[in-house]
């Protein structure tokens, strides 16, 4: 028996709800219970359709079902919560621009008609969720016109100009935008960006760049973005033009952000104070010879707070650079890196001067003790009188506690492999102190030797083989290279510091590739005379039945810098030559016993 159908009430009440949503471009698979859809045109423009599908809808969740939407022009959502819809992209449902798309425009544009400023109202919070946008090398991706609190997630973007661009909100310029779980592909054109944010106070998380040349663009401060990942994949001809963070505003927080390969990982333009990376990446998948790699990069003085950074240099056929800065100084920081510093070899390079912490490096030995060197007025009033001695009872277990100075001896101290160790403190030990003042370094030793011999080297001589008689070595890494060797590269690395000797007796050890500063006598250090050119001074002291004493001032710009840097590699050797001849023994206050005097990774360090 045949029963005629009865649609249920259902049935009847979703037929009813979709056709006041607008016609339908074609019957429709099953769909949300409650939504308006509008269906793909099978090759047919829908930009006009889509539009008034928009408009006749407000307050309303609008799905797309998968397919394809070709548009031949944008289509805006309202900002006002009274005219505002949700547009839900089904994961293959593709927006894609026609051929005759206007160039460089987004094909979406939210709250791109009705403005409005309001957080109260229902509606205001609109969205664009799903899909994909594909921009056919023309157009680009999203652009958020005004409104507050727009979100876009679970969106991919193709083949754009750039992926998103956030404009000014209605809030003076606030958006309070919440971007999240993007995926942007460029078009690999010179001039692709993949977000660009002229906005305030917008988060973003969780976004993968890709074929742009710029990966993220930001002219506006107070943004959060959390594990966005810009990946160089362009042409080699735009690489020198690539960066993969633009920074252009002030208070922006990066954390676990990674610049994968740009040339220049983040750039922080005049006016970028502030801003703060936590635990980011800066990383190289490849060699690329003869180019420049520059993690950091600052118009300006260094201002920004950097945290617990990976830089990944991978090799040294590029020109690898952690901080490049157009000025000096800022209140900027890097703090506890982690680097292979036996890829750098930019020796301008000025992170050093910026250093916090400690420098974390696979299979690289950690730097020396910390010696924090207090400010006086000036260095030349300490000449021309010998250093104090030491208060009775001053020894290892006691030192330098109330005296301000570094107590060192066969105990603490390190010996090289050449010289067989001091017999005793009596035999060899010292005490040291820096001081430093607005021009330059002060070193004092007071050294306790048994036997003092200075039979190699002329009193008053400046070109000796010093290293024979009883005198005092200061070791300089300037620029913080750490090299394993401080004479590497035909020496050019020791005119940012190097080897500065003073002999028990006065004479100095200066034109040397070790030490290629001239020595001057303190009288012309200090007089009105005082040369140009880099130069350095010093005076030595015999203690009749204690030893000797030795200070050494050594001018900044002799390592490098004209004001006074945050820290400088730095050690300190005694050289003991007991009854003339042959030096006997040698004592380090730090360093690698194997070649103390040349592996700068190992020497201390001296914080100003």
């Amino acid at each position: 028996m045949n029963l005629p159908f009865r649609p249920s009430p259902v049935i009847l009440a979703l037929l009813g709800f979709f056709l006041s949503c607008g016609a339908l471009a074609e019957p429709l698979a099953p769909s949300p219970v409650g939504a308006c859809l509008f269906a793909p045109a099978h090759g047919e423009d829908v930009a006009d359709a889509l539009q008034a599908f928009i408009d006749a809808n407000p307050n309303r969740t609008l799905y797309l079902p998968d397919g394809t939407y070709l548009l031949s022009h944008p289509v805006a959502t309202p900002a006002d919560p009274k005219l505002a819809v949700e547009l839900r992209l089904d994961n293959f449902a593709v927006l894609k621009a026609t051929p005759d798309f206007p160039e460089h425009q987004p094909l979406v544009r939210l709250g791109g008609i009705h403005p409005a400023n309001d957080i109260r109202a229902s509606g205001s919070v609109y969205a664009l969720q799903g899909g994909v946008l594909d921009g056919s090398g023309r157009a680009a991706g999203v652009c958020i016109e005004s409104g507050r609190e727009t979100r876009v997630q679970n969106v991919s973007m193709k083949n754009v100009w750039y992926g998103l661009k956030i404009l000014r909100g209605a809030n003076n310029g606030s958006s309070d935008c919440d971007i999240r779980d993007v995926n942007i592909t460029g078009n690999r054109q010179p001039g692709s960006v993949g977000v660009l944010l002229f906005a305030y106070d917008n988060t973003l998380t969780n976004m993968r760049i890709a074929d742009c040349q710029i990966g993220v663009r930001i002219r506006a401060g107070g943004n959060l973005l959390t594990n966005i990942h810009p990946l160089w994949t362009n042409p080699g001809d735009q690489y020198d033009a690539g960066i993969g963070f633009d920074v252009g505003a002030s208070d922006t927080s990066f954390v676990r952000c990674y610049s994968d390969h740009f040339t220049t990982g983040w750039r922080f333009r005049k006016g970028s104070d502030r801003c703060v990376l936590d635990g980011c990446i800066n990383f190289w998948y490849s060699s690329s010879p003869g180019r420049r790699h520059t993690a950091l990069r600052s118009d300006g003085p260094f201002e920004a707070m950097v945290t617990g950074m990976w830089f990944g240099f991978r090799d040294r056929q590029a020109v690898n650079t952690v901080l490049q800065c157009g000025a000096p100084g800022g209140k900027g920081f890097i703090a506890d890196p982690r680097l292979y510093e036996s890829n750098l070899n930019d020796p301008a390079d000025a992170f050093r001067d910026y250093l916090r912490g400690t420098i974390h490096g696979v299979g690289y030995p950690p730097a020396g003790p910390v010696l924090r060197v207090p400010r006086i007025d000036s260095a030349a009033a300490l000449f021309g009188k010998p250093p104090a001695l030491p208060p009775p009872g001053e020894t290892a277990s006691a030192p330098k506690q109330e005296w301000g100075w570094t107590f060192v001896s066969v105990t603490n101290g390190v010996c090289d492999d050449v010289c067989p160790a001091p017999c005793g403190d009596a035999d060899l030990s010292y005490h040291f102190r820096c001081l430093h003042d607005a021009g330059g370094l002060l070193v004092e030793t007071v050294v306790r030797d048994d036997d003092v011999a200075t039979d190699t080297c002329p009193e008053g001589s400046v070109d000796c083989r010093s290293w024979l008689d009883d005198c005092a070595e200061v070791f300089l890494d300037g620029e913080m290279a750490r090299l394993d060797d401080s004479r590497k590269d035909g020496g050019k690395h020791l005119w940012h510091g190097g080897e500065f000797v003073l002999v028990a007796n006065g004479a100095a050890q200066s034109n040397s590739s070790a030490a290629p500063k001239g020595y001057i006598l303190p009288d012309r250090a200090f007089g009105p005379d005082c040369p140009d050119a880099n130069w350095w001074t010093g005076e030595a002291f015999v203690l009749p039945g204690y030893g000797h004493a030795e200070r050494l001032y050594i001018p900044w710009r002799s390592m490098g810098h004209q004001t006074p840097p945050a820290r400088v590699g730095f050690t300190i050797s005694l050289q003991d030559d007991d009854n003339g001849g042959e030096r006997d023994h040698t004592l380090y206050w730090t360093g690698n016993p194997a070649k103390p005097h040349l592996d700068e990774r190992a020497y201390g360090v001296l914080e100003f």
